[in-house]
């Protein structure tokens, strides 16, 4: 699968590390710490923060709003009392602190770091993304780390892609692979770039079976992986 691109490009949240359970944990000890336990307090949470990060993705509000904004309004939400900049901040260090490996894919890394040459391509906010990578170490496996909020843009917009491929010394596009979980930010974002693409369905969600990719993965464990080239 790998052997024809000389880049693999890959996310990081939900396609080498476990950021589904991690955020969960973390918002777990967050409620506890602030005293914010509610009935359905983490779905409140997830409805409020995919709507700043789809607005930080259109470019209607910067990281400084996203990072503190969502739990402005999540804690006004609530009632809550607690100061929303300690909870932010407090937030992303758990996500630090909690932050897992995908299953298998620390080995692949360290295979595939000898045969190709790596980077990578995440949406989110650099202090939780660097202090992920430097917890598990990742950064020796890898030429270049792209994070949206240092780029000032986010996939799946072009220019995104257009850094990377500009500081990856611009490459034949076929022989770039974009790994990642998400369909529209990772998969749809490469393939318009024209940038071939590998889904990996960590959830195995069925609503996206159908999703165009050259290749799909559910596992980086060999015996319960699900390729389809």
């Amino acid at each position: 699968m790998f052997k024809d691109y000389d880049w693999l490009l890959f996310d990081l949240d939900n396609t080498l590390l476990d950021f589904s359970q991690t955020s969960k944990r973390a918002f777990q000890e967050l409620s506890e710490i602030f005293d914010f336990h509610k009935p359905d307090s983490y779905n409140t949470y997830h409805q409020i923060n995919a709507k700043y990060w789809h607005y930080f993705e259109k470019h209607k509000i910067n990281a400084h709003d996203l990072r503190y904004g969502r739990f402005k309004e999540f804690l006004e939400t609530l009632g809550s009392k607690a100061d929303y900049t300690a909870v932010a901040e407090k937030y992303l260090h758990l996500l630090i602190d909690y932050s897992e490996w995908i299953p298998g894919a620390e080995d692949i890394l360290k295979e595939l770091s000898q045969t190709h040459r790596l980077a990578i391509i995440t949406n989110g906010l650099k202090e939780a993304q660097h202090g992920r990578l430097e917890k598990h170490s990742m950064k020796q496996y890898f030429e270049h780390i792209f994070i949206s909020e240092e780029l000032g843009v986010s996939k799946p917009h072009q220019d995104f892609f257009q850094q990377v491929h500009q500081t990856i010394e611009e490459p034949d596009k076929h022989k770039v692979l974009v790994i990642g979980d998400n369909p529209k930010s990772d998969i749809l974002g490469g393939e318009k770039f024209n940038y071939h693409t590998c889904w990996f369905n960590y959830h195995q969600e069925k609503k996206h079976r159908n999703i165009k990719a050259n290749f799909k993965l559910a596992s980086w464990s060999g015996s319960k992986s699900d390729l389809i080239e």
